[in-house]
């Protein structure tokens, strides 16, 4: 018996809560070992909230999970039938499981967004921004890492007044 990773579409914003269902559904399913991992894609970014540092998870798949399990009628009824699962990616009654070399990459982008939190915005050199019409001050959180980055890698932005 060899497990393979499909994806599955899910309703948009119910990933989490598809992936405690089909767990639960597992748990119970009297071959428990014809699934492996369940994974919801997400990534640790960073944010400024009001001056502050901010942690937040973001989906960089949204609507889809993947789950790694032995494809037979029986697990591919068991998944579709779970509340909020429209079906899997790669064919109606016979999907095809994404290689191994892709599931990776996936799993190693969700480890490194855990250990390395990413910035939510990323600007370069040159990106136009819109600037609202409120004062964004630079706070201290700002100035240490302007210190750090030589004064090149933050902006203070003031709107005219």
């Amino acid at each position: 018996m060899a497990l393979y990773w499909y994806v599955v579409h899910v309703y948009s914003g119910f990933e989490h809560k598809v992936k405690r269902s089909l767990e639960e559904k597992i748990s119970s399913y009297a071959y428990p070992e014809k699934f492996g991992d369940i994974l919801v894609p997400t990534e640790t970014v960073v944010e400024l909230v009001k001056g502050e540092k901010k942690e937040s998870s973001r989906k960089f798949y949204p609507g889809y999970i993947l789950v790694r399990m032995d494809l037979d009628d029986e697990t591919w009824h068991l998944v579709n039938s779970t509340a909020k699962v429209t079906g899997f990616l790669g064919g109606r009654d016979k999907p095809v499981p994404i290689p191994d070399s892709e599931a990776e990459e996936i799993i190693s982008r969700i480890e490194s967004g855990k250990l390395k939190p990413q910035p939510k915005f990323n600007f370069e050199t040159g990106d136009e921004i819109k600037r609202s019409s409120r004062v964004i001050e630079c706070r201290s959180y700002l100035r240490a890492q302007q210190a750090r980055q030589g004064s090149a890698g933050c902006i203070c932005i003031r709107p005219d007044e």
